[in-house]
């Protein structure tokens, strides 16, 4: 089965970018190695990115507001480029399954990608994923353009949906699924957390694509807090796991040989929320002298 997963543009269509935006998303790196090791043919299509285009970033809330219409606008465009690039990759890859990262601010530009990947081919199957449907799986599949809703934690749900289109398995079988049937919108039940993070594939050669100075690394998943102004408690249900040391280490020393990138930047949303997994992995790295 051929996936495209894709990142929608936001910062773009805006004309700023923030620093959190200098990479592919974590999540869709993890999603494509995951399918890939699995044996799918999979493209990650960054579309909030241009190798021609460089945006400069925004220091001030001002300049993000200020710039806010410019994306509001690029929506109601119908010749705007990045809408006829999202069209000309999918002609051209011809995916079974298109999937989606929504975060809640992108959520226009994201139906305008569904809509475009309808368009181009009917009997492609779109399914949004991220924090956005995972805590509005309703709000999404009232669109016509969105065929499923991957809940939480990707990796398995999507590629068991995958499999489930190329004829291997049920969808009213997948955990985390939510989609629609004759009509109505079937929620499926939740996924359980993934227990063992060192089984995942490295998202590395999805994720570097284009880094040239830090790479960006997660040394766990989750966050105990519950924060009002954060959306972590919609995937992570205030639960944390962490990645073995050594797995880390493994992974920033395929960086290292591989992308020549010598510096890290941790993502993890609350790295030293334990202590004794944030020395241990340092100890490493001293007597591995990296």
């Amino acid at each position: 089965m051929k996936a495209v997963l894709i990142n929608p543009p936001y910062s773009r269509l805006r004309g700023t970018k923030e620093s959190t935006e200098m990479v592919t998303p974590i999540g869709l790196s993890y999603i494509a190695a995951y399918l890939k090791s699995e044996g799918h043919d999979v493209l990650v299509y960054d579309s909030n990115y241009s190798p021609v285009e460089r945006l400069p970033r925004f220091n001030n809330l001002k300049k993000l507001f200020d710039s806010f219409d410019k994306y509001a606008d690029a929506l109601k465009l119908e010749d705007h480029p990045v809408w006829d690039e999202c069209a000309k990759v999918v002609e051209r890859e011809k995916p079974d399954v298109v999937g989606v990262s929504v975060l809640s601010p992108v959520r226009g530009a994201a139906l305008r990608i569904a809509r475009i990947c309808k368009s181009v081919d009917p009997a492609v199957k779109v399914v949004f994923g991220g924090y956005h449907p995972s805590g509005y799986p309703e709000d999404v599949l009232s669109q016509d353009c969105v065929d499923a809703v991957v809940r939480g934690e990707g990796e398995k749900t999507f590629s068991e949906y995958v499999k489930a289109w190329g004829g291997a398995g049920a969808l009213r079988d997948i955990p985390g699924l939510s989609f629609k049937d004759n009509g109505s919108v079937v929620h499926n039940q939740d996924r359980d957390l993934i227990e063992d993070l060192d089984s995942l594939p490295f998202p590395t050669d999805f994720l570097l694509e284009r880094v040239t100075g830090k790479a960006p690394i997660q040394y766990g998943r989750g966050c105990p807090f519950g924060c009002k102004f954060c959306s972590d408690i919609v995937i992570w249900k205030r639960r944390t796991r962490y990645r073995s040391a050594e797995n880390v280490v493994d992974e920033m020393t395929d960086v290292i040989k591989r992308k020549k990138l010598r510096e890290f930047t941790f993502i993890d949303g609350t790295f030293n929320i334990n202590r004794e997994k944030v020395v241990v992995l340092c100890e490493l790295l001293l007597r591995k002298k990296m």
